[in-house]
C-alpha cells in the first residue's frame, strides 16, 4: 500500500485519492474515493452504504400498467437492470402473466422486450437512499423518484407495487398527486 499526501484534505493510497467528507451528522463520516480514470463515491454510514443512483425507468411511449419496486438491489445495480438477482421471481412471474417464455437471467434485451411488448413500465419508488445490502427494512434517507410525473406522461391506468416498502413510498409521495391507488403485491 502506497500512501502519500496530495492536498491538505486528500490522501493518495495505491493510486486512489481518498477525500474525507463529513456527513450531515458529526458522528457519521464518509469517504469520497477518486480513481485516476474517474470518480467513484463510497459513503459509509454506520454500516449502511450510500448507494449510487437507482435505475432509469423502462417504458415505451405509453404504458397501461406500472410495476414499482423500492430500490434496485446490489445485483440489479451491478447488472444495470431491474430484478437482476438469479433467484428473484419477478421475471418468471412476468413471463407467466404475459404468456412469454421466461427470459434467460442475463438476457436484458429479452426482458425489455417483454415489458415493452405488453404495454408495461418498470421503475422504483426510490431514486437514492442509504441502504444495507438489499434490505428494504434498512432503507434510510430515501429520495423518492417522481413517479407521479411518469404516470401522467405514460397514461398509466394501474400501479402495482412489488412489496410493502414501495407501496408505502408510492402512497406517501405519488398517490396524493395521481389519485391512482396501487395494488401492493
Amino acid at each position: 500500500m502506497v500512501k502519500s499526501e496530495t492536498s491538505s484534505r486528500t490522501q493518495q493510497v495505491d493510486g486512489l485519492h481518498l477525500d474525507p467528507v463529513t456527513a450531515e451528522r458529526p458522528q457519521r463520516v464518509c469517504l469520497e474515493i477518486k480513481a485516476e480514470d474517474g470518480t467513484f463515491h463510497l459513503q459509509q454510514f454506520q454500516g449502511r452504504q450510500k448507494s449510487a443512483p437507482g435505475l432509469p425507468p423502462l417504458h415505451g411511449a405509453r404504458a397501461n400498467a406500472l410495476i414499482l419496486g423500492s430500490f434496485p438491489s446490489p445485483k440489479s445495480r451491478e447488472q444495470g437492470f431491474f430484478y437482476g438477482h438469479k433467484q428473484n421471481r419477478f421475471w418468471p412471474m412476468i413471463a407467466a402473466v404475459t404468456g412469454e417464455p421466461v427470459p434467460d437471467w442475463a438476457d436484458i434485451e429479452a426482458k425489455k422486450a417483454i415489458i415493452l411488448k405488453h404495454g408495461l413500465a418498470v421503475w422504483d419508488t426510490i431514486g437514492a437512499c442509504d441502504i444495507k445490502g438489499a434490505s428494504d427494512a434498512s432503507i434510510r434517507n430515501a429520495v423518492p423518484n417522481d413517479v407521479a410525473a411518469l404516470i401522467q406522461k405514460l397514461g398509466v391506468q394501474a400501479v402495482f407495487c412489488n412489496g410493502a416498502a414501495s407501496g408505502r413510498i408510492y402512497a406517501k409521495y405519488a398517490e396524493p398527486l395521481t389519485h391512482l391507488p396501487a395494488a401492493v403485491l
